[in-house]
């Protein structure tokens, strides 16, 4: 998936959000994340934010820990929608940081400095 110049911003939006807490796995909450990148008027649907997440951990922007990596993991049903494809952990890597500090680049996300 390469995308618009508005997914490449939201995917930007995206590692920037996750730039407070780098090095650092954080739970994805992804309602939160959803409501974070509204707040920053940067509105995402569920389907618009997995992709995203997607395509940044195929980059090697992000670290993803899914449910199926984590034995004895549980999560109720009524909460199960915060966790897309069974992410439950997100972490930006040191390609990621790059990408954010301007070493590399990368047209399918746009960083705003």
């Amino acid at each position: 998936m390469s995308g618009t110049k508005a997914e490449a911003f939201e995917r930007g939006r995206i590692l920037e959000i996750l730039r407070e807490n780098r090095g650092q796995y954080q739970s994805i909450a992804f309602m939160q994340l959803l409501r974070t990148a509204h707040l920053l008027d940067q509105p995402l649907s569920p389907e618009d934010l997995r992709a995203h997440l997607e395509y940044l951990c195929e980059k090697r922007y992000l670290d993803v820990t899914r449910r199926n990596e984590l034995p004895g993991y549980k999560v109720s049903v009524l909460r199960s929608h915060e966790q897309p494809d069974g992410i439950v952990a997100v972490r930006l890597t040191a390609q990621g940081v790059e990408l954010l500090d301007g070493a590399i680049s990368d047209p399918n996300v746009e960083i705003v400095v």
